[in-house]
């Protein structure tokens, strides 16, 4: 700039005094379209100065007063405003690229569609200002006051908000990808539809916070209180971290939560239904009362999880880890356990009713008082697992493992054991419950070695190679299926007849029988008075 540029410049900025003195003489200054690049304004008192499209580039403006200048279109890239006073101040498309405005009061300014990508803003105050299509993307904002702003559409990409106080904010189709929360008072705020995914909200104050329709992919929120964030079923937190966070009631129903880590996250009486949380991390997360009818979780870890007194109803929670997890009184009723790992697991008083529990593993689990009709427990693993009074009428049990499982008082009726495994520590050895006529037992006697029929009847296996003599005390049948249960002098036994046209002639209550096995066990029972015998397929193995 010309030495004789300059002198007009200061002569100008002279008379401006003069004006906001109410000097006479005085004018306001008009400096619109001015080149002042590089330019010492510093400690001016430039309020109300018109710079509308003035080049400022390089311009030491620190500690300057600029409260209510024009300075809309301007370019201030590599200016220095720091300490500057901006109350008001209008910098609607002003480029502010790199500008250095650390400590700055920018109270109320104008910043609409303005530039300030990369910029200095540390400790500003931006309180109330209007931040319409703002570009912040890279700058630094740690520590600055945005309480009130109103920043719709505004671009925050990777900005520093560290510590930063956003109290009452607005923030309206907003992008803060990857920025940095961190410390950040958020309490208040308003956010629509903004894009959070992979940002940093650690230690953040979200109390009272609104979210709507924002997405929190990749983001992380450990460690935040989310209990009074209002509804939150609009959003998506995929792969988001939500480790410790605070969500009780949270208003959840239907969320994106998949592959999110929720570790010890406090979500007691939180509304889920429908949630979203296959592969998800909840390991030792509260979520005691919760509600999570027809929720996914499929491979989900819930290993030491507190789900007590939850609704898990049409739940699917296929292939996922429940290992010690505490489940007292669930609501699993219709659920999908399919090959899910719920070793350990107290199950006491839980409804499983037409849940489906294939190749499920509840070895060692505690069940019992637990509710089981009609669920189907093909392959289950219960092997040592307390299922003392469960109620397992009409439960579809092939190929299930009950070795060293206590079966006391549990009820049958209508079951189908065919093929259950078993060992001398199975215990069903306390009578209560009569046969169903309809229950399945094919495979039944070679399993199983005790099982509870009629009043105080204890059934047993016949051995191989033994001949029993006794009164048929009843025959069943069942389909292609004819049962004869025989009081003998040493023990009782059951007998399986699976002749295809499934008729055994002469065999009748009463009636006086005798039952030869031979080394397999395999045998057949004579009816002395009738004299007709028929020839059990199946062993009967103790």
């Amino acid at each position: 700039m010309r030495s004789a540029e300059r002198e007009k410049i200061y002569k100008t900025l002279k008379l401006h005094d003069m004006w906001l003195n109410g000097e006479d003489g005085g004018g306001k200054a008009d400096l619109s379209g001015a080149d002042l690049r590089n330019l010492n304004l510093r400690g001016r008192n430039l309020s109300y100065v018109n710079l509308s499209g003035a080049n400022l580039e390089g311009a030491n403006l620190a500690d300057a007063n600029l409260s209510g200048a024009n300075l809309s279109g301007a370019k201030l890239c590599g200016a220095v405003p720091a300490n500057a006073t901006l109350v008001g101040t209008d910098f609607t498309g002003a480029d502010m690229t790199g500008a250095n405005l650390f400590n700055a009061i920018l109270r109320t300014a104008i910043l609409r569609e303005s530039d300030l990508s990369g910029a200095d803003l540390t400790d500003a105050d931006l309180s109330g200002t209007d931040l319409y299509r703002a570009n912040f993307r890279d700058s630094l904002l740690c520590g600055a006051k945005l309480c009130d702003a109103k920043a719709d559409k505004t671009d925050m990409r990777n900005a520093k908000l560290r510590g930063a106080d956003l109290r009452e904010m607005r923030l309206d189709a907003g992008n803060l990808v990857g920025a940095d929360l961190r410390d950040a008072n958020l309490s208040g705020a308003v956010l629509n539809e903004t894009n959070l995914s992979g940002a940093d909200f650690y230690k953040s104050n979200l109390r009272g916070v609104v979210f709507c329709k924002c997405d929190f992919a990749g983001a992380d929120l450990s460690g935040v209180d989310l209990s009074g964030a209002g509804d939150l079923t609009t959003n998506r937190f995929e792969n988001a971290n939500l480790s410790h966070a605070n969500l009780y009631r949270a208003e959840l129903k239907g969320v994106d939560m998949e592959k999110a880590n929720l570790r010890g996250a406090r979500m007691n009486q939180a509304n889920m239904r429908g949630i979203g949380l296959s592969g998800a991390d909840l390991s030792g997360a509260n979520l005691c009362d919760v509600m999570l009818e027809g929720a996914t979780l499929r491979g989900a870890k819930l290993n030491n999880a507190e789900l007590s007194w939850s609704n898990l109803r049409s739940i699917d929670l296929t292939d996922a880890d429940l290992t010690c997890a505490k489940m007292v009184a669930v609501k699993l009723n219709i659920a999908n356990l399919s090959g899910a790992v719920m070793s350990a697991v107290n199950l006491t008083s839980s409804n499983f009713t037409e849940a489906c529990l294939g190749e499920t593993k509840l070895n060692e689990a505690d069940l019992h008082l637990g509710k089981f009709n009609g669920a189907i427990m093909r392959g289950a693993d219960l092997r040592e697992a307390n299922m003392t009074s469960c109620d397992l009428s009409k439960t579809d049990l092939p190929g299930a493992d009950l070795r060293g499982t206590d079966l006391t008082r549990a009820k049958f009726d209508g079951a189908n054991l065919s093929g259950v495994i078993q060992d001398a520590g199975t215990k069903i050895d306390e009578p209560a419950h009569e046969l169903d006529t309809g229950m399945d037992l094919i495979g039944y006697a070679r399993n199983i070695a005790k099982i509870c029929l009629g009043d105080g009847v204890i059934v047993t296996n016949a051995q191989p190679g033994r001949t029993y003599e006794g009164e048929i005390i009843s025959v069943h049948e069942s389909g292609r299926n004819k049962l004869a249960v025989m009081a003998l002098a040493e023990d009782r036994a059951i007998l399986h007849d699976l002749r295809d046209d499934g008729a055994i002639s002469g065999l009748e209550e009463g009636k006086t029988a005798t039952l030869v096995t031979d080394a397999e066990g395999y045998g057949s029972v004579k009816d002395r008075a009738a004299e007709t015998q028929s020839h059990t397929r199946e062993g009967m193995k103790r």
